[in-house]
């Protein structure tokens, strides 16, 4: 009605504001398809928008369709979101990061291998790493992570390299090969570990032994001890200590100890070492002459149970205690003062008799 309204007017002013209402409608409904952005370098994570530019491995890509990047879909895998610029761009990173050196095998398992590497370098930074298996690709990890293990392997030999790669999709050459065999049924590593040394005694009692040793090393990494009183396996731990208990006392007993790994591998057994349990606790009196009288303490006519009185008798006032010099009680009875309050029987005081 609006529109109709001013048509309706035939003064040039008013259609010349028309005009200008129309044209300011269409361009808020047009799209900014137009306005583009160099991104600089491709990288994950970044929301690109429709007709902005990235280089990539030296090449400068454009954006088909808006779209946040993800881990995989660098610009060459995914024509649908990119197209290459012809001519490529100036300026771009187009160095490659230097091949990962130190590949190592850091472990096997009956199905799986363990790598690791040394940092490759590169003029902006290396921001991830390629693992082969071969020519096929195992897997892929960070830039920060140094280290991959290749799971679900059939028994057999691999041959494995790594590559880096920097935020421009540069890649470098392949490091230096190495090979691992994977048995398929157990594990390939028949490795003992090396045999524990430094076993000492560390305490006894009348009952058992206590015993440390030296940690022992392996290729895949120790996972226990056992512990042997002569052949009979008397403990197994998984630290450098150990107490072999129920052993009876006074009695000699020699000790060794075997490493041991997760695949199985026992180690030699390490120098034998004897200890002798200490002499069982009987409580018996220091070895020497008392003789005379003491006073009992209130409290020892407390302890005595009145059942074992004779009726009518009170309790013990005093008494003489005489022992011998090896700590036995002085044979005979002893004379006990107090009168009628003396208890009739017999007590034992620290092992001795105490006698009316």
């Amino acid at each position: 009605m609006m529109y109709r309204a001013i048509q309706a007017r035939r003064s040039t002013g008013f259609r010349t504001l028309t005009f200008l209402l129309i044209a300011a409608l269409l361009l808020s409904l047009t799209p900014l398809t137009g306005l583009a952005a160099d991104r600089g370098a491709w990288a994950p994570g970044v929301a690109y928008q429709t007709n902005d530019t990235a280089s990539y491995s030296g090449k400068i890509y454009t954006v088909l369709q808006s779209h946040t990047s993800q881990i995989g879909w660098e610009p060459p895998n995914v024509p649908a979101l990119w197209k290459e610029t012809a001519g490529g761009g100036t300026g771009s990173d187009t160095q490659a990061p230097a091949a990962p050196a130190g590949l190592r095998v850091n472990g096997t398992t009956s199905s799986s291998v363990s790598l690791s590497w040394t940092a490759a370098t590169d003029n902006v930074a290396v921001t991830g790493y390629d693992i082969y298996r071969g020519s096929v690709l195992a897997g892929s990890v960070s830039g920060s992570t140094l280290s991959f293990t290749n799971t679900g392997l059939a028994a057999g030999t691999y041959s494995f390299t790594v590559k880096a790669k920097d935020a421009a999709g540069n890649v470098s050459a392949a490091s230096g090969a190495v090979s691992a065999t994977v048995s398929g049924s157990g594990g390939s590593d028949t490795q003992a570990p090396s045999v524990p040394a430094g076993l000492k005694v560390t305490g006894t009692t009348s009952s058992s032994v206590s015993l440390s040793w030296t940690a022992s090393t392996d290729n895949t990494g120790v996972t226990g001890y056992d512990v042997y009183r002569g052949t009979i396996l008397a403990a197994s731990v998984s630290g450098t200590t150990a107490i072999v208990t129920g052993l009876a006392a006074s009695t000699s007993y020699t000790f060794t100890v075997k490493a041991k790994d997760a695949a199985g591998n026992v180690s030699a057994a390490s120098s034998s070492i004897s200890a002798t349990t200490a002499t069982s606790a009987g409580g018996t009196l220091p070895k020497r002459l008392l003789t005379g009288y003491d006073r009992l303490l209130a409290q020892l006519h407390q302890q005595l149970r009145q059942s074992e009185a004779e009726p009518g008798a009170g309790g013990i006032r005093y008494y003489r205690r005489q022992l011998r010099r090896n700590g036995s009680c002085q044979p005979g009875r002893r004379n006990v003062h107090g009168g009628p309050e003396s208890l009739v029987g017999t007590r034992r005081l620290y092992g001795c008799r105490l006698d009316p």
